[in-house]
């Protein structure tokens, strides 16, 4: 790489980490609503979603008829992905994906959304929740237990990572949410530290007997070991991926995007946007957005597959 080449990558770098905070909200949807633009996808307009409130929970509908409830507290993270163009492309691809049937690896699970969609959407879906978060796995239990799912949806009370052994990393007591670091603007209190057990994806299917079909990752900027530990499972099954890349995380802890998403491609990965279309490398890193959603298939093969009878 020329020294021309390396002044500009660090330009670019240096105005993405400080300007990003002064972007307008309304800006930042625009520029959302672009990275998603594509027409491969059926775009989420054409699924209804209902949200129904109860005395004690809410239930969400489909537009494929199932449905799976949430505590009255996860109202408003439900509200997100239903109401913004943003969630609902997550739940129309999350649901595409879910009601062909399978296992998924939920990284990164909090809540539960996530897992509670993938096991109401096909009755013989699995979940595997991993969440460090003590706070967050008693979330997780409520939202198991709301909807009877049994052992379909297992937690997991620890992390994935490069390597299996045990991490020490931040917890909010507020939200509940863990991360590596004390990111900017992202603790909602002051932070306390947590010991918990971690293992890379393939300890994980090893010790549960399992080789997921799908996995979503979403942990603030671990994803970089988290792939880094697991690319020979990567390359043996290639399940599909849902990944939420954290640009900026990764930025200010000094990992390479780059780094990561080549990684990615060796393993054999294509990446596509949420909305289906094929995506470089140097579009992910260029993008303004602080974090994007990616979905990664095998490269011979295609990005949703076939959905099965429910």
């Amino acid at each position: 790489m020329s020294l021309g080449c390396k002044t500009e990558d660090l330009l670019k770098r240096f105005l993405k980490k400080h300007l990003r905070r002064f972007v307008p909200n309304t800006l930042k949807q625009v520029v959302r609503r672009h990275w998603e633009s594509g027409n491969e996808l059926p775009r989420s307009s054409t699924r209804e979603w209902r949200i129904e409130e109860g005395a004690a929970d809410v239930t969400c509908t489909s537009g494929s008829g199932w449905s799976f409830k949430v505590p009255a507290e996860s109202l408003v993270d439900l509200e997100r992905y239903v109401q913004t163009s943003q969630g609902r492309t997550e739940l129309e691809v999350l649901s595409i994906i879910s009601e062909s049937g399978g296992v998924m690896f939920d990284i990164g699970a909090h809540a539960g959304l996530m897992s509670a969609i993938f096991c109401a959407a096909h009755v013989s879906n699995r979940a595997y929740s991993f969440e460090p978060s003590p706070i967050l796995c008693r979330r997780l239990e409520d939202i198991s237990n709301l909807n009877g799912f049994g052992d379909r949806m297992s937690i997991q009370n620890r992390g994935i990572g490069a390597e299996t052994g045990r991490a020490q990393m931040l917890l909010d007591p507020v939200g509940g949410f863990v991360q590596s670091h004390r990111f900017a603007q992202t603790m909602w209190s002051d932070p306390i530290e947590i010991d918990f057990e971690v293992e890379t994806i393939e300890r994980a299917s090893m010790r549960l007997k399992v080789v997921p079909d799908v996995i979503k990752i979403d942990i603030e900027g671990y994803e970089f070991e988290a792939i880094q530990g697991s690319t020979r499972f990567l390359t043996e099954h290639r399940p599909r991926l849902l990944l939420e890349l954290h640009l900026n995380y990764l930025e200010e802890k000094q990992c390479s995007a780059k780094e990561l998403l080549q990684m990615l491609r060796d393993c054999g990965y294509a990446i596509y946007s949420y909305s289906g279309r094929v995506l470089s490398d140097r579009q992910i890193i260029d993008s303004p957005l602080g974090n994007v959603q990616l979905m990664l298939c095998a490269s011979d093969g295609h990005f949703l597959p076939p959905k099965k009878a429910v």
